[in-house]
């Protein structure tokens, strides 16, 4: 009987080591991606830099394009090396699932006003509640709403330049598995640049504003432009910010990794 008892106990704890073994080793496996992945970002976002400015550090020169042409601003981009990064970074999910908020930053989630109600006319209407669950949403949701006339106007005049940089920085703050890079990256970091845009994600509770963000780049504030050369925390930060830019260049949705080459070139009549 102890000989049996001995067996079964040692093999439950053979059982367990090993469970735990491959447990440590597909964690190490998903690390390595997630570095991998990382350092491929940061070197393209520093050779597109280096391939329009001649220089792998040129953000400020970035900056300044973009004032100046009003976000109609389009970088030479190696579009078949950005898809292949995209597909690891949409693909396999680190998009959604680690860097961002993707339903934060999603346009479904959008609700148009009808015509002929008031705001507050259309939060107490059947018709709020209807499109909350066609759309899968429920009230504790931050809905986004706007009128039916500002929506015929956005759609009629602005530009999608000025629709893509509108999108805003929603970091993923509260991911299911506990692990996000605004948690182990920004949260860890000694940088003040960084330190600082936690203090504000903290006091807004939800994204900040690419402008303020901008112009916090622009400005050089707690070094973060001089940093960049160096400082790895910097570089992964800037070139996430900046990677909204490089898909736009490339006719690609910032928020989905999709191609729409074919969807612009329809729409510019070709």
């Amino acid at each position: 009987m102890r000989n049996v008892l001995f067996c079964f106990g040692l093999f439950f704890l053979l059982f367990a080591c090993n469970s735990g073994n491959k447990k440590d080793m597909s964690n190490g496996n998903k690390e390595q991606e997630l570095v991998a992945l990382e350092s491929a970002m940061i070197d393209f976002f520093q050779s597109t830099l280096e391939k329009n400015y001649g220089d792998r550090y040129a953000v400020e020169l970035l900056i300044k394009g973009l004032r100046k042409y009003d976000y109609n601003y389009v970088l030479d981009i190696d579009k078949q090396r950005l898809k292949e990064i995209n597909r690891k970074l949409y693909g396999d999910g680190w998009f959604a699932s680690y860097f961002f908020d993707a339903r934060m930053m999603n346009d479904s989630d959008l609700l148009v006003i009808p015509k002929e109600m008031t705001y507050h006319q259309y939060r107490q209407s059947d018709k709020f509640k209807q499109d909350l669950e066609r759309k899968g949403m429920d009230s504790t949701w931050r809905v986004m709403t706007t009128s039916y006339r500002d929506s015929v106007r956005s759609a009629k005049w602005r530009p999608a330049h000025q629709r893509m940089e509108n999108i805003g920085f929603y970091m993923l703050v509260y991911p299911k598995n506990g692990s996000s890079y605004y948690r182990n990256e920004m949260l860890k970091s000694p940088h003040q640049a960084l330190k600082e845009t936690v203090e504000v994600i903290n006091k807004v509770g939800e994204g900040v504003s690419p402008y303020v963000i901008l112009q916090y780049v622009e400005s050089n504030r707690a070094n973060v432009l001089s940093d960049f050369k160096s400082d790895r925390d910097v570089q992964m930060f800037l070139t996430l910010y900046f990677w909204k830019y490089l898909c736009h260049s490339a006719n690609i949705d910032f928020r989905t990794g999709e191609d729409r080459t074919e969807v612009v070139m329809k729409e510019a009549g070709y």
